[in-house]
């Protein structure tokens, strides 16, 4: 596995070796140390040089025990020979060995005494860092492959398809990279190309070879035959031995062997022959037949090249490009290249080309860049007729022209050059140039992949992924991924580590997911760097740590990867990892934003909507923003953009626009706005009101576990609105909802038990639900423990503890509370009588609308308590609770009818008024009709008649009723006489408080009566 530093050490300072590890990883150092990172079956030596050959560093941790470690040594003199820098790290006081100060007497020391240990640990990690990204240090892999998901390039027209769709971790489509510089591959490189004779230095030493390479061949088996010539010359003669070595390079002609080839190319180099010399430059670059070694190749190459052999000059720029057995040193790529391209050599064109494409070391140029691409291509180089076709397929330096780009990719094609494979794979894919056709894709994608093509390959994963062209299927897309990531794609990497985190086609594992998103991250791949981000916010296959999450996010975002730049927009909104910034999230979410990405969009209209970041509230504004993502097809936005529509802000209140809104978003499933579009239908807005249709939807937002749906859907099947009443089933909903704390549920289910309703009636389960709700801050549910307190129901009566719970809810603005406390002013319950707070909190509460109070209001104002006596403002009041139907403001309008306050004196009104308020069931206004009867008001006199209003107020328990019907009773008016039945009537309304009632008793039974008071 990659890594950056090998820990050498002795196994008696495993203690200070495993401390320094734990902290370069802490700090994001790739460590290989043993015994950790030995597998199981590989032998420890073994394991010992693969983690020395793929560091990048050294840390020796220097102490006497190291001096006298024959094994330090030797690994020591393996980093030194490989080109590492070693970092001494003294946990000791003590001088080098005389082997050790040979290796190490000019590196700088790293010293960590004076003791504690761990003061000096944090001083390492920061200088193994920025040795890791000094020039000094070779990267840790060639330049790496990457898919079109990042946007960034390397490698010739590779392009990885990413849907548009594909989900949270891939990107649209992006432009292929560019052709590779042309790998080290060998003699066949040589084809075409001007081949420059050896210098006369080298002469001598070629002649004096001549004689014993002939008898090597000889001896060897191999029988060559030098056409007209009886002495070849020493040319010939490394000619044949290079001839030897490329047969058992390629196995034609003899079995494949690269021991036996190296052997053979080794004899025609040590003879000084350039070809042969590439040649084994090429075996060390490629490890074939001998361990990859890119400083041998390095020096072999460089032989070779200083005669002026064009392979080898675009080999060593291959490596000075790649940081591979040198530092990376563009410069230097840029003049090796030109050497071989001046001799027209086409692999070194293309890869010049290539330069100026990408403006790596040269300005770029993509002129310059098709002048070069033109000469390879017209020597048929594939590498040079596909990036003539990159040009023209992305309009780079020359008019977009897609035909002639595909015609370019078909020649390289024709070659059987995967990489052209793969782009004329991603024009069928993306319908550039043609027609779409992702079975055409397919079968090019197959082509290149079929040469072990690790870009084509991760895009076979990817129509499999989506089901593009082929039946959708992850087990299938998991293989063509594994295939391209075990090749280091980070395109794949990312997308693998996807599956594992989506468990599509393989077992979800947010273990492998983070391995996978690492590998991938540590090329550089943004999505998987935004990726490895979300896993650590949350906390999923690693331990959350926001921090980590920040880091992770800030690598991708600051190379302007819109969902991570969203994501730390969200971070800093939230003060996860950072210290809450709204400003900063503001400045991220637009960065985000300005890339069409409509999360941020989104978070910016919901910052302008309320203010935050340092803006002004702005609904116009926010609504811009919503409709950009709303325009994308985003449900949130569009879902948002309804509720501007349905409040008024910003746009003119538009309930049809609203729902129009709604609708978009809920069709898509977005739960809030399907019980938007429910609450719609419930009441009648921007369509007719439809019950059946508010629980349809009401019911999907509800299957997706959205508490206020559950809640309203128990709501209406409480009330038998749209669904026939079921209480149990409603008590179901509310305890759904409520198990989320949706506070009116909460609220809810107390109701159901304060009147059994589908459970057994329960005042003490009604206050446990409502101090629930309560305590979570619903003003309802506090104005509903008030009213238990109020009325000693599941609690002793306590009149100071519900006006306690009266000004909770309303301070909050809970008309029903604000009513209820005015009136304990009103009453001096609980508090001292004061008619003018009463009037102040019935107006807050009748400003809202609530029946109640503003007829309560009324009252006090027909009768002066508290403020001015004002019969018209009196009436108005008590007019708008009488349109809701309340009774008693009926009955008041009639009165004020009767006596000619406020309004011309109207008996015929008053007793309509009483009667609107009769028929309800108003005792009160019952006496008032009784009233008109037997006093001949409006009406003809008539006893009968009022005795009949008398008795039904008189049923109803109103004490007046029951005076004035027992005193018809008495004085036989409408009735016969009847004394007992008086005496009964008035002995209830004496119970009552009626005095006069009391007064009667005693006078017609000489019996006193206890008024009530």
């Amino acid at each position: 596995m990659a890594h950056d530093v090998f820990i050498s050490y002795s196994s008696k300072d495993k203690a200070a070796a495993d401390a320094a590890c734990n902290v370069l990883e802490r700090n994001g150092v790739r460590v290989w140390i043993a015994p950790r990172d030995i597998l199981p079956g590989v032998g420890w030596a073994e394991s010992l040089i693969g983690g020395i050959n793929n560091a990048r560093v050294m840390v020796l941790v220097y102490s006497s025990n190291a001096n006298h470690s024959p094994q330090i040594e030797r690994e020591v003199e393996r980093a030194i020979n490989k080109g590492l820098p070693v970092v001494p790290f003294r946990v000791e006081d003590v001088a080098p060995s005389a082997t050790l100060e040979y290796f190490i007497s000019e590196t700088h020391w790293l010293d960590a005494f004076p003791p504690p240990l761990e003061h000096h640990l944090e001083r390492l990690a920061d200088a193994v860092k920025r040795l890791l990204a000094s020039k000094f240090v070779q990267p840790l892999a060639p330049e790496p492959r990457r898919g079109a998901d990042d946007g960034q390039a390397s490698e010739a027209g590779d392009a990885t398809l990413r849907p548009i769709n594909a989900g949270a971790s891939a990107e649209p489509p992006k432009p292929p990279p560019l052709p590779p510089p042309a790998e080290a591959r060998g003699p066949a490189q040589t084809a075409g190309a001007t081949v420059v004779s050896p210098t006369a230095a080298n002469r001598t030493k070629l002649v004096a070879a001549a004689a014993a390479i002939v008898l090597l061949l000889a001896l060897g088996g191999g029988f060559f035959a030098f056409k007209d010539k009886m002495f070849p010359s020493p040319q010939d003669v490394a000619a044949s031995a290079v001839a030897a070595g490329d047969r058992y390079r390629t196995g034609q002609g003899a079995a494949q062997d690269y021991g036996q080839a190296m052997t053979w190319y080794r004899k025609a180099a040590d003879a000084g022959d350039a070809v042969g010399q590439n040649a084994v430059g090429d075996l060390y670059a490629n490890g074939l037949g001998v361990g990859r070694d890119p400083v041998e190749a390095m020096i072999w190459y460089r032989k070779s090249a200083d005669q002026g052999y064009p392979a080898a000059e675009n080999n060593l720029g291959n490596l000075y490009a790649n940081g591979q057995g040198v530092a990376l040193d563009l410069a230097q790529a840029l003049v090796w290249y030109r050497k071989a391209a001046d001799q027209g050599y086409a692999p070194a064109q293309a890869s010049l080309a290539n330069l100026y494409v990408t403006g790596r070391g040269v300005p770029q140029d993509y002129a310059e860049a098709m002048t070069w691409f033109h000469k390879a291509a017209d020597q048929g180089n594939p590498a040079g007729e596909t990036g003539v076709g990159y040009l023209y397929a992305y309009g780079r330096g020359v008019t977009r022209d897609t035909a002639q780009a595909m015609s370019w990719y078909r020649k390289a094609a024709d070659q059987n050059y995967a990489v052209a494979q793969n782009n004329i794979g991603y024009l069928y894919a993306n319908g550039l140039g043609v027609a779409q056709d992702f079975a055409q894709a397919m079968t090019w994608y197959r082509k290149a992949a079929d040469q072990n093509y690790a870009v084509a390959q991760a895009n076979i994963g990817s129509l499999y992924e989506h089901g593009q062209g082929v039946p959708q299927d992850y087990a299938l897309a998991a293989e063509w991924l594994r295939k391209a990531a075990d090749q280091g794609n980070p395109g794949a990497e990312n997308d693998l580590g996807k599956l594992y985190a989506d468990g599509h086609g393989v077992a979800q594992d947010y273990i492998q997911a983070v391995t996978w998103y690492r590998r991938a991250a540590d090329q550089g791949n943004l999505a998987a760097q935004n990726n490895l981000g979300k896993l650590y916010a949350d906390g999923r296959g690693v331990t959350r740590d926001y921090t980590q999450a920040m880091s992770w996010y800030r690598r991708a975002a600051d190379q302007g990867f819109a969902l991570a730049q969203s994501a730390v927009g969200d971070l800093y909104a939230n003060g996860q990892g950072v210290t809450r910034d709204d400003a900063q999230a503001l400045s991220w979410y637009r960065k985000a934003a300005d890339q069409g990405l409509a999360a941020a969009e989104i978070n910016l209209g919901l910052f302008y909507a309320n203010g935050r970041g340092g803006v002004a509230q702005d609904f116009a504004l926010a609504a811009d923003w919503y409709r950009k993502a709303a325009d994308q097809g985003d449900a949130t936005a569009q879902n948002n953009l309804g509720d501007l529509y349905a409040n008024g802000q910003s746009v003119p209140q538009d309930d049809v626009q609203a729902l129009a809104w709604y609708r978009k978003s809920a069709d898509q499933g977005y739960a809030p706005a399907e019980t938007s579009v429910a609450y719609f239908y419930e009441r009648g807005r921007g369509v007719a009101q439809d019950y059946a249709q508010a629980v349809a939807w009401y019911q999907k937002a509800a299957n997706q576990g959205n508490a206020i749906a559950e809640n309203n859907l128990g709501l209406l099947t409480m009330n038998g609105q749209g669904v026939t009443r079921d209480y149990a089933q409603a008590m179901t909903l509310f305890k759904k909802s409520a198990d989320q704390n949706d506070s009116s549920a909460v609220d809810n289910v107390g109701y159901l038990y304060a009147n059994g309703l589908g459970v057994q009636q329960s005042w003490t389960q009604a206050m446990t639900w409502y101090r629930k709700a309560a305590d979570l801050g619903n003003a309802v549910a506090q104005a509903d423990v008030g009213d238990l307190y109020a009325n000693g129901q599941g609690v002793a009566q306590d009149f100071a503890q519900a006006l306690s719970w009266y000004r909770k809810a309303a301070d909050q603005g809970n008309a029903s509370a604000e009513n209820n406390l005015g009136y304990y002013y009103e009453k001096g319950r609980a508090v001292a009588q004061d008619y003018g707070q009463a009037a102040v909190w019935y107006r807050k509460a009748a400003e809202q609308g609530q029946s109640i109070a503003e007829n309560n209001l009324g009252v006090l104002l027909m009768n002066g308590q508290g403020v001015q006596q004002d019969y018209a403002e009196a009436m108005t009041w008590f007019q708008k609770a009488a349109a809701q139907g309340n009774s008693a403001a009926q009955d008041n309008i009639g009165y004020l009818y009767a006596m000619g306050h406020g309004v011309a004196q109207d008996y015929a009104q008053a007793m309509t008024w009483y009667r609107k308020a009769a028929d309800q069931g108003n005792a009160l206004a019952a006496v008032d009709i009784g009233d008109l009867y037997r006093d001949g008001h409006g009406v003809a006199q008539d006893y009968a008649q009022a005795l009949n209003w008398y008795r039904n107020a008189a049923e109803q328990g109103n004490p007046d009723g029951q005076f004035n019907l027992a005193s018809l009773l008495e004085h036989g008016q409408g009735t016969a006489v009847d004394v007992n039945q008086a005496v009964s009537w008035y002995r209830r309304a004496a119970e009552q408080g009626n005095t006069g009632a009391a007064e009667a008793v005693k006078r017609l039974t000489g019996q006193a009566v206890t008024v009530k008071k």
